[in-house]
């Protein structure tokens, strides 16, 4: 089995040797899965995030959700390495936030409710839907607060792999959506 640090750095330099077009033609692919999610076709609230690095990029869904008359929020980490969700009403709300991450503005606090779904980034996924993020724990601590909020990690095909080691604080995802498959 793979140790996280070995996997995060095998998939950074994946991810980032990715063009522009690989990253559209990727993202549009998830998107589209997404949308077909019955999943999504109920959720009141939908969590985006601002894609970082060569990411799937689903601020595709923004308009998309605004129009369908869903509420979206995007996260906001603070210094305290907690991350809180805030509304989103228009693409231009966004401004450079921690670690260059576009981020919205913190006036309107959305909490997940059973009607949410909040979709995740990682660097890796294994098939049982365990995560690995960026090593800072941001979504695994604000899942510890929200355990009930629907998570659906999004990531390229290559991001799956088989396994890998987990930790008590870990916490898996209830769907993976990829440019090609959804796993259940």
């Amino acid at each position: 089995m793979f140790t996280k640090e070995s996997i995060r750095e095998q998939m950074r330099k994946l991810r980032m040797a990715l063009s522009e077009n690989d990253v559209s033609k990727a993202s549009k692919a998830c998107v589209n899965r997404i949308l077909s999610l019955a999943e999504y076709q109920e959720a009141k609230t939908i969590f985006l995030y601002a894609a970082v690095r060569n990411e799937v990029d689903v601020t595709l869904l923004l308009e998309h959700a605004l129009k369908y008359g869903k509420q979206v929020a995007f996260p906001v980490s603070s210094e305290y390495g907690e991350l809180d969700f805030y509304a989103v009403f228009d693409r231009g709300d966004f401004h450079k936030g921690k670690f260059g991450i576009l981020e919205p503005p913190k006036d309107i606090l959305v909490l997940p409710d059973e009607d949410t779904m909040v979709l995740v980034p990682a660097v890796a996924f294994d098939i049982r839907k365990n995560r690995i993020g960026q090593g800072k724990g941001y979504y695994d601590r604000y899942f510890d607060r929200y355990p009930d909020a629907l998570r659906i990690g999004v990531a390229y095909d290559f991001q799956v792999v088989d396994a890998f080691e987990t930790g008590r604080h870990d916490k898996q995802m209830d769907f993976i959506v990829t440019n090609t498959q959804i796993i259940v």
